[in-house]
């Protein structure tokens, strides 16, 4: 959240949109790669905070009435209006990076992905070319899995143990 406020308006916030929002942007890390949008991230509760209070503001009958809930649901922490700020905010983000995907709900190569990417690397480390020991190499995602990477055969490298321990989230050259 640092990195996506800098140099931002402060948004001086109160207990339940801290709450809230650190919940609603750590549900969406597992989710989602937000790692490339967080000025967009931060424009979007911004805007909806600005939406928001200025709803606050109008005579009730010509009030937004899903931004007159959320206000409604902030002064309360029952389990329901915790839920609903949380699908508010989430709502919220996603319209405003439309371009958000969802990262690949599988995570581990399967035998068969494993063994046609060693296949494809002649069992050669796509980093420091030493060969692999057949029953001792790693699969790696190209693109990292936590930055939107895909676990397929197309996004999966050879790594020696070495290497794969010392690449960890990073993306190699």
């Amino acid at each position: 959240m640092n990195k996506a406020f800098k140099g931002k308006p402060h948004p001086k916030f109160k207990k339940y949109s801290m709450i809230s929002l650190a919940y609603m942007l750590t549900d969406m890390l597992e989710h989602y790669d937000l790692s490339s949008y967080p000025a967009k991230f931060a424009d979007s509760y911004l805007e909806f905070e600005k939406n928001r209070i200025t709803n606050e503001n109008l005579p009730e009958e010509d009030q937004d009435s899903e931004l007159a809930a959320f206000t409604d649901a902030a002064r309360a922490d029952s389990i329901q209006d915790l839920k609903y700020r949380h699908e508010m905010y989430q709502k919220m983000v996603l319209q405003h990076i439309p371009e958000l995907a969802l990262k690949d709900s599988t995570r581990f190569f399967t035998r068969e992905q494993r063994f046609l990417i060693y296949l494809n690397y002649d069992g050669k480390c796509a980093n420091c070319g030493n060969e692999c020991d057949q029953d001792d190499y790693h699969i790696d995602h190209i693109k990292p899995h936590s930055k939107g990477g895909t676990t397929s055969v197309k996004n999966g490298q050879l790594l020696c143990p070495t290497c794969n321990l010392k690449k960890g989230g990073k993306i190699l050259n």
